[in-house]
């Protein structure tokens, strides 16, 4: 039987959370998925291949998880439940030291796959590519020296132009070569936080999540050389933003302070003029939403209990291009901590492998 007609048998269209865990960062479970002709009624992935999730994407006719721990394996999900194992190298490049270049996020654009690091320790970021997921490029120490995650990699398909942001520096890195070489875009633009970032519209979008009145978003019509800003209304916090061209729309989400913090989604075809879509006073704040290709949504966060943020077992969908919200229940209460900008992946076979 062909690959496209098992996948065609087995594979569901569906939202993916790589990762499921308290707290405490102690594993629940490997992720959760989001049927999307059952979008109310999510399954656990049990936590028997892999340890705590980094993030998802989907290529190839499959989900790749990447772990975030020091086997650095990469796990293909085929059909929400089952999977198969990989390890493409060893996490640890240097035998005396540990915790470095992780692939802490992954990417699918132009018919690849493309990690991006993680680093305990201040230092070069190597950057892997596939064309299957399975064997691996390494291009070592392409990176700057610095610690944390390398967000991304995103891709402009209009140029051709890969780019990833250093989570502490703030600064922009780009390859026009597939990951091979890489340099300095621009530094921090804004001298502030760095969130997550999307493309669409022939314009870039990233958020910032830092506390601001209004909140705002950052945005680029020349691959991240120079960035405006832009204020959305209603927030104070702006944590994520995607891109859907099935609606040809961003949709950012975050929080707004009050004395609490309340949930915020607003929409925007061109990342300037934004529509909000969730102002209420819901005590939560979104960190991650993703769109399929039938005008669906989920987005995840964290509630706002006594002064801190606490764990959960609810989720926010729209079935209506995210012009309206309601919330639903996750068969598991799970911390969904800032930063992950890239935990959960939409999937489809009618995607193309």
């Amino acid at each position: 039987m062909s690959l496209l007609r098992q996948l065609n048998d087995t594979l569901k269209p569906g939202f993916m959370l790589n990762g499921v865990w308290d707290t405490s960062y102690n594993a629940l479970g490997q992720g959760l998925f989001f049927p999307t002709n059952d979008i109310t009624n999510p399954t656990v992935i049990p936590n028997e291949f892999g340890l705590r999730g980094g993030c998802a994407v989907f290529g190839k006719g499959r989900f790749i998880l990447t772990t975030f721990s020091a086997n650095g394996f990469v796990y293909h999900v085929w059909d929400g439940m089952s999977k198969d194992t990989k390890q493409p190298k060893s996490s640890v490049l240097d035998p005396a030291a540990s915790g470095e270049n992780w692939p802490g996020n992954i990417a699918y654009a132009n018919s690849m796959f493309m990690t991006a690091p993680y680093n305990a320790t201040a230092r070069n970021g190597d950057i892997q590519t596939s064309s299957d997921g399975w064997t691996w490029t390494v291009y070592t120490d392409v990176l700057p020296s610095v610690a944390g995650f390398w967000y991304g990699p995103y891709y402009n398909a209009s140029t051709g132009r890969w780019i990833t942001m250093a989570s502490a520096s703030g600064s922009f890195y780009s390859s026009t070569d597939g990951g091979a070489t890489w340099s300095s875009r621009c530094s921090n633009p804004n001298g502030s936080s760095i969130g997550s970032m999307a493309y669409g519209n022939n314009r870039w979008v990233y958020t910032d999540p830092n506390y601001l009145s209004p909140g705002r978003v950052w945005t680029s019509t020349n691959d991240g050389s120079s960035w405006s800003s832009v204020n959305l209304s209603g927030f104070n916090y702006v944590n994520h933003v995607t891109w859907n061209d099935h609606d040809s729309q961003f949709v950012a989400v975050g929080g707004a302070w009050g004395g609490d913090v309340y949930a915020r989604i607003s929409t925007s075809p061109d990342g300037v003029t934004w529509t909000a879509r969730l102002a209420g006073s819901d005590s939560f704040v979104f960190r991650n939403v993703i769109g399929d290709n039938t005008g669906k949504y989920i987005a995840l966060g964290a509630p706002y209990v006594g002064g801190t943020y606490v764990a959960t077992n609810l989720y926010w969908y729209s079935t209506n291009s995210g012009v309206t919200w309601q919330s639903a229940t996750m068969p598991i209460t799970t911390w969904i901590d800032p930063g992950r900008h890239q935990r959960l992946a939409f999937g489809d076979i009618r995607q193309g492998l």
